[in-house]
């Protein structure tokens, strides 16, 4: 199905940078001239620029998602990567 937009929520941060970069390489493929994509995922702020307790509870998060899923939850150098590692295909 073509679409003018395409929207993912939260959908990448629950899969490693493989599959996040396949993901969105489909997504991609699919679309047609003219459409979008918007990605609306959790950036984590990088060290030093939010409260410490804050930090402890994302790094906490994202090694539990590490751990048991496999997946990652990302800083803003992660997904500037990730967008490139989508272009080079």
């Amino acid at each position: 199905m073509k679409a003018a937009l395409y929207f993912l929520r939260a959908s990448l941060h629950g899969h490693s940078d493989p599959y996040a970069v396949k993901i969105i390489q489909n997504i991609v493929h699919a679309m047609t001239p003219g459409s979008r994509i918007i990605i609306a995922e959790v950036v984590l702020p990088s060290p030093g620029t939010a409260p410490n307790p804050m930090l402890r509870f994302n790094r906490s998060s994202a090694l539990q998602m590490m751990a048991v899923l496999n997946s990652k939850e990302r800083f803003y150098e992660d997904w500037v990567e990730g967008r490139r590692a989508t272009e080079a295909c």
